[in-house]
């Protein structure tokens, strides 16, 4: 569900949120920088590549942003607590108020399965 919510609201978001706007500047940065746990060191020049090889380099950007937030599994605190932030929310403003019992639902929920 939230991955869906990613892909549905990122566009409109980074339009309108400045914060997105900003998470999403800092995710290009690092880019481009080629900071990536990639061992190529020419990741930040095809990421740059895609960029201007698109159609709207924005929405290319914006396509990357959410395959980055969406490739994970998030199934974590620490996940949701990313995810929340990219969208300029705190922690509590997404009901994680004590990360440590969040990460115990979590905890069980794996257990179970």
């Amino acid at each position: 569900m939230v991955k869906q919510l990613i892909r549905d609201t990122m566009l409109f978001l980074v339009s309108k949120d400045r914060s997105v706007r900003d998470g999403l500047e800092v995710f290009v940065a690092r880019q481009i920088r080629g900071a990536s746990d990639a061992p190529e060191t020419s990741i930040g020049f095809k990421f740059l590549a895609r960029l201007m090889s698109a159609p709207l380099a924005q929405e290319q950007a914006i396509e990357e942003y959410i395959r980055e937030l969406t490739g994970g599994s998030l199934q974590s605190a620490d996940e949701l607590i990313r995810i929340g932030s990219a969208f300029g929310l705190k922690p509590e403003q997404i009901g994680i108020n004590d990360k440590r019992a969040m990460q115990n639902v979590f905890d069980i929920r794996n257990m179970i399965i």
